[in-house]
Parts: C-alpha cells; structure tokens; sequence
C-alpha cells in the first residue's frame, strides 16, 4: 500500500480515512488513523459524533506559517463539518474534560465577538451580529453531536444589550459636528475601499491570466501544480507514469476506476438521470463517487468536476 503522497494527496487520503497512514515526501504532514500532525504537532482530528456523524476538529493554537498553511489545506480537502476548538483530543473519543475545554472555548469565542459587537455604531455592525450567530450555531452543533450540555450562550439578551448600547451611542454621535467629522471619515474609507477593490480586481484578473496560461502547461505535465486555485473549476489530467487520472486540487485515482466511473456517469447523462450510491459505491481510488446529476457533473470527496472536462478527458484517453 502506497504511503507517500504529495502534500495534497496527503489530506485528501487523510479526510477520506481510507487508510491508516500515510506522509508527504518530506515528512512535514503526516497521519496515523484519526490524528493528522503538521510537523511534530497535532493540528486535526477526525471523530465521530454520538448519531456516527464525522466531524472534524481543528486545533485553535497559532504555530508557524506553513503549518497554518496546512490547518486550511485540510479544512478545505474536507468534506463534512471541521469546528475549530481547544482539544482535539488524544484518541478518537473525546473524554469529557476535553468535550468541557471545547465548549467553553466555543462560549469564549462567543463572548468575544459579543464585546466586540458592543463597541460597534455603524458599519460594519451587520458583519457582527451575524458572526454572533454563527458562533452560537457552532457552539450548539458542537453541544448536539455529542450529547453534551447546552452552551452558556444567550444571543437575545446579548444582542438587547448591544442594540440598547448602540442607541445610546448614535444618540451621541448624531450631533451635528460629530455627524460632519462622521461624513469626512465615510468619504474618506469609501474612497480608500474603492482603491483596495480595484488592487484586488486586478489582482484576481491577472491571476486568473496566469492560471490559463498555465493550463496547457498543467496538462502536458510540464508543471506540478496550478498553484492557487481559489474560484477555478476543477481540471483534470492523465499521468501516463503512475497510470493515474490526476486533478487540478492535487487528487489523483487509478485509471481504472476512472474508467469504471465515467461509464456510470456517461449512462447518468444519456438517460438524464441523477445518481447516489443506495449501498453500491464506486470506488474512486481512496474515494468514492458521491453524486451523479442528470447532466453528468459529479460530486466525489471535495471534489466537483463538471461534464465537459470529464468529457475531453475521456475523448482524449478514448473512453
């Protein structure tokens, strides 16, 4: 059983949990059954809820650049629910000291943002008040999964007490000289906004070049990887070496499976048709094919891959 994987294969094989270990080539990620380490420290942790749901969990700590790096490249391979929280735990069920760390990290975080929406007047208020309730739903899906207490978490009384503050502010701030300088701020941001907005408009236009110029590239395997993805629909490529079916995100599957795939999604397409496995999956390699629509676009992991690549994948293998 192959072990050595490329960083991005390494977290997919990790989330699919379809064997029990595995690294990339210079050890820097690695895992063993549920525990998923960026060097020598353990960042995820896959486990399963009191219904069997897996969710997986994400430690808070900051360690160095590359590894927080590899915090988000696992989140984002993953396919279900990934919370972050103080304990990932030392086995894949949690003890009940470290199920209470969670929940009162979780509480924290909500309490944090509550501070931090208490001191907001105007924009951007509304940024706030939703992130309040996301880290009450967080804390509570935290709670329902494995069966524990209801966090100490009242949003109503909190956002009572933050719309009673807020008045009180605006009432101040709506004196004429502090409505002027208010103005003068606004005009001030917007055009600074206004700036940043096109910085960054030209720097997703000309990323997005580069990517395209890259794509030949990627697909004659004169380069590794796309880099950045971000926004890109998923490609795919043939690695003659490896008898491989590779992706754009850094996935790769045997051809053999691929082939045995694109016939099921080739009989979807034809009959317009939609398909999920009903206890007969089709083995993708470390993964299985999740969904089939009726046009053929398939689901398999984190992966969604549209007909027509599939299609010039298998008109230029000959499928």
């Amino acid at each position: 059983m192959r072990k050595v994987f490329t960083n991005a294969m390494t977290f997919h094989v990790f989330c699919a949990q379809s064997q029990d270990e595995g690294r990339n080539g210079n050890r820097s990620i690695s895992f063993s059954g549920s525990l998923l380490r960026s060097y020598a420290a353990p960042i995820a942790r896959i486990v399963f809820g009191r219904s069997g749901r897996q969710v997986m969990l994400v430690t808070y700590r900051r360690y160095s650049v590359t590894t927080q790096q590899h915090i988000n490249a696992a989140r984002s391979a993953y396919e279900g629910t990934s919370i972050v929280v103080a304990r990932i735990g030392d086995s894949p069920e949690l003890r009940p000291d470290e199920h209470e760390a969670n929940l009162a990290y979780l509480e924290q975080r909500h309490a944090e943002n509550a501070v931090r929406l208490l001191r907001q007047v105007s924009a951007p208020w509304r940024p706030y008040e939703e992130s309040l309730a996301e880290t009450e739903r967080i804390a509570l899906e935290y709670s329902d999964l494995f069966g524990l207490r209801a966090p100490n978490i009242n949003t109503a009384a909190d956002l009572a007490r933050i719309n009673e503050n807020r008045a009180k502010r605006l009432k101040r701030q709506n004196q004429p000289a502090q409505v002027w300088k208010r103005t003068q701020r606004e005009q001030a941001e917007r055009i600074r906004q206004a700036e940043r907005e096109r910085h960054m408009a030209e720097y997703h236009a000309q990323r997005a070049a580069e990517r395209e110029k890259l794509v030949p590239r990627w697909r004659a395997r004169e380069v590794h990887t796309l880099g950045d993805t971000y926004g890109m629909p998923t490609l795919l490529r043939y690695n003659p070496d490896e008898a491989y079916v590779e992706t754009s995100r850094g996935a790769h599957v045997p051809v053999e499976d691929a082939i045995r795939a694109f016939a099921v999604v080739r009989r979807c397409r034809e009959a317009a048709t939609a398909w999920t496995p009903q206890g007969d999956s089709v083995r993708l390699g470390h993964f299985t094919l999740d969904h089939v629509d009726a046009q053929g676009n398939i689901k398999a992991g984190c992966h969604n891959i549209a007909w027509d690549e599939i299609e010039r994948l298998a008109n230029e293998r000959g499928w």
